[in-house]
């Protein structure tokens, strides 16, 4: 198997989603449409496609790294990043080698960080990660030269629930 790892183009997307939903798409998760996936590439994609690369065996997209960029105080930020793999490519650095490139890519923006989310569950052995194999966890970010900022953390609300609750916080005050 000879994968060839390129920048991602605008035509490459609707491949790029159909691998996303299908690495996604677990038992106990389906949240992620194909139509829902292309959505979110596209949005991706157009945030920096300098830094949007696939891994390709022959004309197939077997693998993809998009994540955007943001001017911040001490330099430019690579956010939002999502990198995944099919099934059948795992354990053979493709993820590894798409970070690399989109890294590269990066810091010749002048990038100087990456801030990043990730699942804290999951281990991996000797076969592979043993909870949700498709996710990366925490433990691989950490072997890979990132670390936790533990004065930060992931935040999220339902709208509704957040315009109520100020709403009632407001009037509290008034």
């Amino acid at each position: 198997m000879n994968i060839e790892i390129r920048h991602a183009t605008k035509k490459d997307i609707p491949e790029i989603g159909k691998l996303f939903s299908k690495v996604y798409t677990t038992p106990d998760f389906d949240g992620f449409t194909l139509e829902k996936s292309i959505e979110y590439m596209n949005w991706l994609f157009g945030r920096c496609p300098e830094v949007a690369f696939v891994a390709v065996d022959g004309n197939k997209i077997v693998g993809a790294r998009l994540a955007g960029t943001k001017p911040w105080f001490d330099g430019i930020h690579i956010v939002d990043g999502e990198i995944f793999v099919g099934k059948d490519y795992r354990g053979q650095g493709i993820g590894l080698r798409l970070t690399e490139k989109s890294f590269e890519a990066a810091k010749k923006l002048g990038a100087t960080v990456v801030d990043s989310a990730t699942f804290i569950q999951g281990k991996h052995t000797e076969s592979g990660w043993d909870i949700q194999p498709q996710f990366l966890n925490l433990e691989w970010h950490k072997k890979n030269g990132f670390h936790v900022i533990e004065q930060m953390a992931i935040i999220s609300g339902d709208i509704d629930e957040l315009i109520n609750k100020t709403k009632e916080h407001i009037a509290e005050n008034d």
